[in-house]
């Protein structure tokens, strides 16, 4: 199709002229994580940010950031939405990695700067205030289950997802950029 064609094009265009530009791995093993974030209620629409960022080896290969489709009611749930997506992106990288020859034996660290997220992924309960998560939080947890994901806390100060999410201070933005 004309798409196909256009979309093509673009992406030769890009090759030629990065080819100056590479991505650097690190380590004899190189390893697979993931930094996710969510604001709360920052947007005007009441709804949160969330962004991810994958890193292969030291090097960070895919980021999104985006207005999330739903409002939440509490900071927890924003990040549970974020980290919904952040797995589904995962996912779909373990089983490109496994294609091209490096499957992950590991489970992924996904790091969160939210313990509340992490706490009520890390449990069967599911809390009235959050019956509406409960979909959401089985898949997270059977992705835990599974081993192929490891939910782990970070200091919101080390996150590097916070750029994604919020207006930084300079140095802020520096030790995350």
């Amino acid at each position: 199709t004309l798409h196909v064609v256009d979309a093509t094009r673009h992406l030769a265009h890009y090759l030629v002229h990065t080819r100056d530009r590479v991505l650097t791995f690190r380590g004899d093993r190189p390893t697979f994580r993931a930094f996710v974030d969510s604001s709360f209620a920052n947007d005007p629409s009441r709804r949160s940010w969330y962004c991810f960022l994958l890193y292969y080896g030291g090097a960070p290969f895919d980021f999104t950031s985006k207005l999330s489709s739903c409002v939440s009611p509490s900071t927890r749930d924003a990040e549970i939405i974020a980290a919904v997506e952040c797995l589904k992106h995962v996912l779909g990288f373990r089983i490109l990695m496994a294609e091209v020859g490096e499957p992950q034996s590991d489970a992924t660290k996904v790091y969160i700067d939210n313990m509340a997220c992490v706490d009520g992924i890390s449990n069967d309960r599911i809390r009235s205030a959050s019956r509406w998560q409960s979909i959401r939080l089985a898949f997270v947890r059977d992705q835990v289950r599974s081993l192929l994901v490891s939910l782990m806390h970070i200091s919101g100060t080390y996150n590097p997802a916070d750029i994604g999410t919020k207006a930084l201070s300079p140095g802020d933005f520096d030790r995350h950029a």
